[in-house]
């Protein structure tokens, strides 16, 4: 009893640790992130790759931001723009350092406009996707790189959803398992040709029989 007492928590705390440091899934709640995620999506969040790279322009990540009231949040943006960068918008174009950005991404249509600004060092600006329903850095500020707690590595549920990370650079519905399932080959089952055979041969014996159970002396026999 004592040995599996220690195993079980063993187990336990493995799991946890795997849990807080390496591996986590997360709900997706609002339309902030739409379309590359939908509320009620699940997808996993990998932690280690950013304590040696730090996010890049263009990438999502999941960080935690501090609300009004103090307490910690956990969001999922898009990182627009990194350390040193100037970032504004122009009627619904995102420009970084003066260049207009392409991003297949974002739901449109976007009519926003905001003055520029200079991300501080070792901090981040993000928005989200759905731009016109997101709140973002341009409401709360620049996030700070030591919250950010990993990048998804990938929807999970529901399944007609389930891509991998490389989904959410672009708006292609190809890279999603939905869009797989729809194009795989429709199977073309070729009818069997006995059950019409079967009744041709019965059909002359129902009819006989018939015959001789309305009285008929000349039915033939079987």
């Amino acid at each position: 009893m004592v040995n599996e007492g220690m195993a079980f928590t063993l187990q336990l705390a493995c799991a946890f640790a795997i849990r807080e440091l390496a591996l986590d899934s997360r709900f997706v709640p609002s339309a902030s992130m739409e379309p590359t995620f939908m509320p009620g999506d699940y997808f996993l969040l990998e932690k280690v790759s950013v304590r040696w790279r730090p996010p890049l322009r263009g990438e999502v990540i999941c960080f935690h931001s501090s609300l009004p009231s103090g307490q910690k949040q956990c969001m999922v943006k898009r990182v627009v723009a990194v350390g040193g960068d100037e970032v504004r918008v122009h009627r619904g174009k995102l420009l970084v350092n003066g260049e207009p950005q392409v991003e297949p991404y974002v739901r449109a249509p976007w009519r926003d406009s905001m003055e520029a600004r200079v991300v501080p060092e070792r901090h981040l600006f993000v928005l989200g996707d759905n731009r016109e329903r997101s709140w973002d850095s341009r409401a709360w500020g620049c996030v700070a790189a030591r919250d950010v707690l990993g990048r998804p590595l990938g929807t999970v549920w529901p399944p007609r959803r389930a891509c991998a990370a490389a989904a959410y650079a672009t708006d292609d519905a190809s890279m999603r398992l939905a869009h797989t399932i729809d194009a795989w080959p429709k199977p073309v089952w070729p009818k069997p040709a006995w059950p019409r055979a079967a009744w041709q041969q019965l059909t002359p014996r129902l009819a006989k029989a018939r015959a001789r159970l309305a009285g008929d002396p000349t039915a033939p026999r079987w």
